[in-house]
């Protein structure tokens, strides 16, 4: 590109110099019989258009632009296409080789991990050859411009993956039927997710509230897509271990449509609370932690039509306050022997209070923070290993003679700490 613009602009001078040679000294006798002011303003004419021919000569050529009388002069880029449309092929064909060059670096790995297990992988390797033959070429094709094969022959490469991906299982001892376990369990999933949508729709004809079913619902949606990302990805394990954790949410989703009947005088759908932030410190001593305190933010957005009230305390697995918690263990299970560890247990809000109540009029959003301490020692036993805070439901009322009715927080996975490691 460079030798192109310094051989284009020795060509220009050149012409130039003719310019001026022919101009002045073929016409002789003319600019004897002239002025020198006449003979001047006849070169500098001759000039203009000498440059704009050439000007519009390289503009012919090379794709630029050129302006006359100053002699400047566009070059074009000779590596960028001027059609949007080519820009864009071009970043989908770059990010399709990129796809692609992982792809083939996962289907080495796992034919290295297939044949240390002792599989016989002569296939997927033959695949791997032919596969990363069309990977070449689709480099190839890309240097020529051609992105519409690039992509072509990216897809035929993917293909052959796949197929190499089949031999791995079908000379695998266990992979074959842990992809057939995997590919039951999210047909399973997915009639009991239509089965809750059933039976969520005939609560709420029967006039119940259904929204903490309904949030239970959607977070067991995510995790059958989850499950569908990891059986793409062939890891098996993973998909039935996202099944399962659906599962559980929709059990929890039909006790709360068993539970829910019309107890509120309000809408609670129209209440919605949305995670701030979760935070956590821990105190050592000696070099280990004693105490682990957890702090979760969030804020409460009340359309309900009614003001609510929200009791100012928060219970352990309790709905004997406003904020309902549990601890879990790294296990995402619940501690039921715990409660004597907990310490400075306290909520805050910035919403008005009446009497033992937190008050969000209608139409306004409060934010409140719960802090939790969690000692290693506690009155009846020492605690050791990974803890962290879980918000399970927020109890409201319109009423602070009435009963209060839940509305559960989720996704629980944003209202969820860190995990902390107490030491003895």
């Amino acid at each position: 590109m460079k030798r192109m613009k310094n051989i284009t602009q020795t060509i220009i001078r050149g012409a130039l110099i003719g310019a001026i040679v022919i101009g002045f000294f073929g016409n002789a006798p003319l600019v004897r019989a002239q002025s020198a002011s006449q003979v001047e303003a006849q070169l500098i004419a001759t000039l203009r258009q000498m440059i704009a021919l050439l000007q519009q000569q390289i503009a012919l050529v090379q794709g630029g632009s050129s302006s006359g009388g100053n002699f400047t002069v566009t070059y074009g880029d000779f590596d960028r296409d001027d059609d949007d449309d080519d820009d864009a092929d071009r970043d989908d064909a770059e990010d399709a080789l990129d796809d692609l060059a992982d792809e083939l670096d996962d289907l080495r790995d796992e034919i290295d991990d297939a044949d240390d297990d002792g599989d016989d992988v002569d296939e997927a390797e033959d695949l791997l050859d032919e596969a990363e033959d069309l990977y070449d070429d689709a480099e190839d094709a890309f240097d020529d411009r051609d992105y519409d094969e690039v992509v072509d022959l990216v897809d035929d490469a993917l293909d052959l993956i796949d197929e190499a991906y089949d031999e791995l299982d079908r000379d695998g001892s266990n992979n074959n039927a842990d992809r057939d376990d995997a590919e039951d369990a999210i047909d399973d999933l997915e009639d009991e997710i239509n089965d809750l949508e059933d039976a969520i729709e005939e609560a709420e004809d029967d006039g119940d509230f259904v929204g903490n079913a309904e949030k239970l619902l959607s977070d067991a949606e995510e995790l059958l897509e989850e499950a569908k990302d990891e059986f793409d990805d062939r890891d098996y394990d993973e998909v039935l271990d996202l099944v399962d954790e659906a599962l559980d949410l929709i059990d929890e989703a039909y006790d709360e449509i068993d539970d829910a009947g019309g107890s509120s005088n309000f809408d609670l759908n129209d209440i919605n609370i949305r995670l701030e932030e979760q935070t956590f410190e821990f105190f050592t001593s000696g070099g280990d932690t004693y105490r682990a305190r957890f702090e979760i933010e969030f804020e409460v957005e009340n359309d309900s039509g009614e003001d609510i009230y929200i009791p100012e305390d928060a219970a352990f697995d309790d709905d004997d306050g406003g904020i309902e918690f549990v601890i879990e263990d790294e296990d995402n299970d619940e501690i039921d022997d715990i409660e004597d560890n907990l310490n400075n247990v306290r909520v805050t809000s910035s919403a008005s209070r009446d009497g033992d109540f937190f008050v969000v009029d209608d139409g306004d959003t409060e934010t409140f923070t719960i802090r939790v301490d969690v000692d290693e020692d506690g009155d009846d036993d020492d605690h050791d290993g990974e803890v962290r805070l879980q918000l399970v439901r927020l109890w409201v009322t319109d009423d602070e003679d009435d009963d209060t009715v839940s509305i559960r927080f989720t996704p629980e996975r944003d209202f969820e700490t860190d995990l902390v490691e107490l030491e003895s």
